[in-house]
């Protein structure tokens, strides 16, 4: 009984704690990452309806962390009810098209952005004290001018929302994320320095065409 009650306290805790560290759309993206992996569904449309608490208690899951029973009984509640609302309303597969080389590109691009997020909630959890490198990943996924176009437009799209933010101009949304006006910035910072890595990548491609082989 002791070992419940300590356990259920470690539990809120550590909940909290998660929830004061990462964002709604993070906990969105994690029930999504969650129920394709675990549940083999598309929950893309669906997460948005779960609560977001859900969201944190997926990361949780990730992480490995044993959860109290009444933490894992509202994991297991909301695991039942997103799989009906999937089976009542999947999510529409389109027919499979031809697909082009340039959604061959995007979907390339699409796999490094899945990294480059995930570095954000990495970011946010060491409290910015991390430094990630957005240039490594580019490197690490192989990425070239023709995909970088495309990470670059993301990178555009969420600084734009974390400028917003941090300016104050949307005050909504200053509020939503909840975090002090400095690490907002450093937000903006970041999303920056992805901008700048995907310029370095069409600057480095250009120096490895520039190179010529002289044959003595």
């Amino acid at each position: 009984m002791k070992k419940t009650k300590s356990l259920e306290k470690k539990c809120d805790n550590l909940l909290n704690w998660y929830m004061g560290q990462h964002t709604v759309k993070a906990a969105h993206r994690q029930i999504i990452r969650h129920m394709k992996k675990n549940y083999k569904v598309n929950a893309s449309e669906q997460a948005k309806t779960a609560p977001t608490r859900f969201g944190y208690i997926c990361m949780m899951l990730s992480d490995k962390v044993e959860l109290s029973e009444s933490i894992k009984e509202f994991y297991d509640e909301n695991v039942k009810i997103l799989l009906q609302k999937i089976k009542d309303n999947p999510v529409a597969e389109p027919d499979k098209p031809k697909i082009t080389i340039q959604d061959r590109l995007s979907m390339k691009a699409d796999e490094c952005i899945g990294e480059l997020e995930y570095q954000v909630d990495e970011l946010m959890i060491s409290d910015f004290k991390s430094k990630p490198s957005p240039l490594e990943l580019l490197k690490k996924f192989g990425m070239k001018p023709m995909h970088t176009r495309f990470i670059k437009k993301w990178a555009e799209a969420e600084k734009e929302e974390w400028e917003k933010a941090s300016s104050g101009e949307d005050k909504e949304l200053t509020k939503a994320y909840g975090l002090p006006i400095s690490k907002l910035k450093k937000m903006v910072a970041y999303y920056n320095s992805v901008i700048d890595d995907c310029s370095k990548v069409k600057s480095l491609t250009n120096k490895k065409r520039g190179v010529k082989i002289k044959i003595l």
